[in-house]
Order: C-alpha cells, then sequence, then structure tokens
C-alpha cells in the first residue's frame, strides 16, 4: 500500500469525508458543502406525499387527544357522582366506600366557601366526638365488667372461706364431742371400778369381824358383791394393761401451737412434764410450771407428779394446760 492510500485511510478514520480527504480537491472551493442528495423517482414522490398526509392526520387525531385529556379537570365517581381533584382522592374514595367505577369528567371541583369549611369542619369535629364518646362508653362497660367479674370472684372465694371455716368448726366440734365421750365413758368405768372395789373392801371387813366374833363365815351370795353382770377389776396398776395409752393435748399460756402426745396409762405425770418442758413452743422452756385440768378444775401438785395417768383420771384421753406453778 502507497502512502497516500495510508494517508486517505487514517483521514477517513478520523470523520474527514471522502471528498475533503483527496488531495487533489482540497483546494475545491465547495469541498465543505453537503453532498447533495439524488431526486426522487415519481412514484417515490407520491408515496412521499401519502405519507407525509396521513402523519399529518395521525398527529390532527393525538392532538385531539391530547386536547381531550387537557380539558379534564376532575375525576367523577360513576357509582355516586362525587368529583374529586386528584386521583389519590379517588382511590381513598374508592377504598372507603367500594365504588369501582370512575372517569374523567370536565367539570371543575368547586372550591370551598368559608361557611362549607366551617361546616365540614364541625361535622368532622361532631364525628370525632362522637368516636370519642363512643370509646368512653366502651371502657366504661368494660370497666363495669371486669368490677362485676371481680365482684363475682370475690363472693365465690368469700363463700368458700365460709364453708371451709364451718367444715373445720363442725370438725373440731364433732373431735371435742368424742373427747368428752371417752371422757364420760372412761369415768363410769372408774366409778363401777370404784364401786366393785368398795363392795369387796366391805365383804372383806365383814369377813374379818366374823371371824374375830368366831362367828361362820357368810354364804358367797350373801358376800355383798352387786347383782347382776360382773364388773371389771379395780383400776389398779395391776388391773391396767400394759397396752393402755392415754391422748393428752397441751395447750401453752402464750398462745403456742397446742402439744399432742401419747402416753401409756402406767406413765407417770412427770413423764408428761418432761415432755412439755422439752418440746414447747412458746420460747419459755426454761420456766417452772404446772398442769392443770379444765373441766373439773384441778392443778397437780408435786406430790401428783409421781401418780400414773390413769389414776389422775387422765385416760384415755384428756387436755392439760400450761399454768403458773402453786
Amino acid at each position: 500500500m502507497s502512502s497516500n492510500d495510508s494517508n486517505l485511510s487514517m483521514l477517513l478514520d478520523m470523520g474527514f469525508s471522502e471528498i475533503r480527504a483527496l488531495s487533489s480537491h482540497q483546494d475545491d472551493p465547495d469541498i465543505d458543502d453537503p453532498i447533495p442528495e439524488p431526486e426522487p423517482a415519481p412514484a417515490a414522490n407520491a408515496a412521499a406525499a401519502s405519507s407525509a398526509a396521513s402523519g399529518e392526520s395521525a398527529g390532527g387525531t393525538a392532538g385531539s387527544a391530547e386536547a381531550t385529556d387537557a380539558d379534564a379537570k376532575s375525576l367523577k365517581c360513576d357509582d355516586c357522582g362525587k368529583l374529586f381533584r386528584s386521583p389519590a382522592e379517588a382511590e381513598f374514595h374508592a377504598a372507603k366506600t367500594g365504588h369501582a367505577n370512575f372517569s374523567q369528567s370536565t367539570e371543575e371541583v368547586r372550591a370551598l366557601t368559608a361557611e362549607e369549611k366551617a361546616e365540614q369542619l364541625r361535622q368532622l369535629e361532631a364525628k370525632l366526638e362522637a368516636k370519642r364518646q363512643e370509646r368512653e362508653a366502651e371502657e366504661r362497660r368494660a370497666e363495669l365488667e371486669r368490677e362485676r367479674k371481680r365482684r363475682t370472684d370475690g363472693k365465690g372465694l368469700k363463700k368458700w372461706r365460709e364453708e371451709s371455716a364451718e367444715q373445720e368448726l363442725k370438725r373440731e366440734a364433732e373431735a371435742r364431742r368424742r373427747e368428752k365421750e371417752e371422757q364420760r365413758e372412761y369415768l363410769a368405768r372408774i366409778r363401777q371400778r370404784y364401786a366393785q372395789d368398795r363392795a369387796e373392801m366391805e365383804a372383806r371387813e365383814a369377813e374379818e369381824r366374823r371371824a374375830a366374833a368366831g362367828q361362820p363365815a357368810a354364804p358367797a351370795a350373801a358376800a355383798g358383791a352387786p347383782s347382776g353382770p360382773s364388773l371389771p377389776k379395780a383400776a389398779t396398776p395391776a388391773a391396767v394393761s400394759d397396752g393402755d395409752t392415754c391422748r393428752l393435748q397441751i395447750r401453752l399460756p402464750g398462745g403456742g401451737q397446742p402439744l399432742t402426745a401419747q402416753f401409756g396409762a402406767k406413765e407417770s405425770l412427770a413423764a408428761v412434764a418432761c415432755y412439755v418442758r422439752t418440746n414447747r413452743t412458746d420460747g419459755r422452756a426454761g420456766e417452772d410450771f404446772a398442769l392443770m385440768t379444765l373441766f373439773p378444775k384441778r392443778v397437780f401438785t408435786a406430790e401428783d407428779m409421781e401418780k400414773p395417768l390413769y389414776t389422775l383420771d387422765l385416760c384415755p384421753s384428756a387436755a392439760l394446760m400450761v399454768t403458773k406453778p402453786v
């Protein structure tokens, strides 16, 4: 490739026209004029004219549509006939009412007068006040319902407590009744044994008097023993078995928890006093005290401490109270 061809290619790559790039024409006066377009054929001219006419017709239609869009001044709800200034207002109306038919309208949304604005403000305030009153009424109803439920629950709890207290009183009364019944039965047995011991003692004394006077012994039927079914032996240590027990409830003076324990019928009262001194819960473990019964009232002395419980009328059960020493 020659240098001229190389320079021509470089000039063409740089954007110069081929006429300008040719060195043989660079001094021509029309070197920078545009290259004239070739003349179109007659058929082509007719097609171009038809195309231009069609373009003008389309442009006229588009211009008419644009003019129609430019004339729309509001949106109208076809369901209720209300006018809106913007699509946002129309969307809010559709969401609120459920209306779905809207169209453009040339009617202009009239600006509200001062009286209309004041009326709308009054209506809005009235709606807000109604909503507030409705909310307050609902809150009052809820509060009344909570208070009614609280009172109902309170009455149920109070009734349950009263029934529980009544049942507890019944159980305590039943326990006292059983204790008194056992006490009466025990006293009845003691009286029977005492009567039998007395009859046997009188019979022995009479036999001794007859023996001293030289009189013959009396028949067994005339021995002075009570008639009827045989009674148990006298309540002596030999007559009480090792299996007999004595259940005691010991009440403390300071309002402490009562002590309840079970002892053998042959145990002495000193064992009960030792148990109280060791287990009392009123904080007076080191103080001296005495034991007493209320029904009948009896304060046990130091001489009673060595006596068995059954000889002190404390079997099969009894209630003792801790008191000051005599």
